[in-house]
């Protein structure tokens, strides 16, 4: 049996996570031309094309290297459905929020697509917010340290303490350049206030939140 030498750059590189997700809409009998298929839907007509290709936990993206102008065409086809259009841009390979950028624009997109490679995904426009006393709601985010031992079989070890991040001003729709309203990686910002919650407080207030 051939044994494949595991690559972590496959959920760590956000470029090659995004293909991994697709496929996760595939079929079993369709995974050996699983490129070809992807192919297909993107160029396909169904008006929900672009959904079709992404799991449900996976917000639609598109490779700005290699798949730009089906972005475009995605965005304008959202912009005369009236449909909510702001997007996040990330590097593929950068790490703590570092040349991500959260807009609206599509010609700043096309702009950042030119300069280093870079994927484009929805922003999520009603995320889960967790109350503040100080602050009100805001975003946040979950961290798991995960060992995935084998695939076949399936064998994943969870740490059983989790961490959370939180944004530092009240969420909404706007003022997509403040960072600390659409960003929780506070912790390499100086300035930047780093609240910390540990986790079973955190599950107590989440439930009472949201019970």
């Amino acid at each position: 049996q051939r044994r494949v030498r595991a690559n972590e750059n496959i959920v760590c590189c956000k470029d090659l996570l995004l293909k991994v997700a697709r496929r996760c809409t595939l079929d079993p009998s369709e995974r050996d031309n699983c490129d070809l298929i992807i192919l297909q839907k993107l160029n396909s007509s169904s008006p929900t094309w672009a959904q079709d290709l992404h799991p449900w936990w996976c917000p639609v993206g598109f490779d700005l290297v290699n798949e730009l102008p089906v972005f475009v065409r995605h965005y304008l086809e959202r912009e005369d459905a009236g449909l909510d259009n702001t997007w996040i841009i990330k590097p593929w390979n950068l790490s703590r929020g570092m040349g991500t950028y959260v807009t609206s624009n599509l010609a700043m997109i096309v702009k950042l697509a030119y300069t280093y490679p870079k994927l484009v995904q929805k922003y999520i426009e009603r995320p889960v917010l967790f109350y503040r006393g100080d602050v009100g709601r805001v975003k946040f985010d979950v961290r798991y340290v995960v060992l995935l031992r084998s695939v076949k079989p399936l064998k994943i070890y969870k740490y059983n303490v989790f961490w959370l991040r939180f944004a530092n001003k009240t969420f909404s729709l706007d003022e997509f350049d403040e960072y600390e309203k659409h960003f929780t990686v506070m912790n390499y910002k100086e300035e930047a206030e780093l609240k910390q919650i540990g986790d079973l407080e955190f599950l107590e207030m989440y439930e009472q939140q949201y019970p």
